[in-house]
């Protein structure tokens, strides 16, 4: 079952008892009586509010729009939209993130999708005996225990759900990487047609890899970065050569150059 969907109302019905879910279908236990005991659901938790434009977001735009606005007019479009794109998934991926590890550290915060409930219905003075009195205790913590196993069922999915949301992150920044290096071989007046962007690329990589992909902080290595890298653009990346004269005339635009 997806998580966040609800499940749809059961088809069973007997005399020995049905289940109420969280839509609200209910089944009877033995016979009708005068007492109803009912395990009732609780109420819906609110939603967390959640804002349009966290301040951290705000924070890497301004920042990449500062640096991209150094660079000539023409390429600023394509740099924009990149960095946009990038930073608007990192920052959905990061409230995913963060959305988890609550869940994960609450082990009595239920999700919606998991709030079950059962309906008892006992026969005249059988709400007053000790056998049902016991029976009603019992059936808390087996509603109590239900509801935990579905919870852990809901994390294991929003947790793989998560994994391939990472990896279409970084599939999407290897993606952009091709745009950067031609933007920058541009900028550095480099003949495309005898700097290859994809050499840009594994020339950039060679100097800046192990740092970003330390930064990205996404579970990546080198080796997986390189397989996304080839799966995003449909292209290898050449072999890094011994001479870098190219790309030192382009590393020159970035910070902190490894050689």
């Amino acid at each position: 079952m997806p998580t966040g969907m609800r499940p749809s109302t059961p088809a069973m019905s007997s005399n020995t008892g049905t289940v109420r879910f969280a839509g609200g279908t209910s089944a009877t236990a033995q016979g009708g009586g005068a007492s109803r005991r009912a395990h009732a659901l609780p109420p819906p938790t609110n939603k967390a509010k959640t804002s349009s434009a966290p301040a951290p977001t705000k924070a890497a735009t301004a920042h990449a729009h500062a640096l991209i606005a150094t660079l000539h007019k023409e390429l600023q479009p394509d740099f924009l939209k990149s960095s946009d794109d990038l930073i608007t998934a990192f920052a959905i991926m990061k409230r995913k993130e963060e959305a988890l590890q609550k869940l994960k550290n609450d082990d009595e915060s239920i999700p919606g999708s998991c709030q079950i409930g059962l309906v008892l219905l006992p026969h005249g003075r059988t709400s007053k005996s000790q056998e049902f009195k016991a029976l009603d205790a019992k059936t808390s913590d087996v509603i109590t225990e239900c509801k935990k196993r579905l919870r852990d069922q809901v994390v294991k999915c929003v947790s793989l759900n998560l994994v391939h949301l990472k990896n279409d992150v970084v599939k999407s920044l290897a993606g952009t990487l091709p745009i950067l290096a031609v933007g920058f071989s541009a900028e550095a007046d480099i003949d495309a047609e005898k700097y290859s962007k994809h050499q840009a690329v594994a020339d950039m990589l060679y100097c800046y890899g192990e740092d970003v992909i330390a930064a990205l902080n996404l579970g990546t290595t080198p080796k997986t970065f390189t397989e996304m890298y080839s799966e995003s653009t449909k292209s290898s990346l050449p072999p890094h050569p011994e001479s870098l004269f190219p790309w030192n005339r382009i590393r020159q635009r970035l910070p902190h150059p490894r050689i």
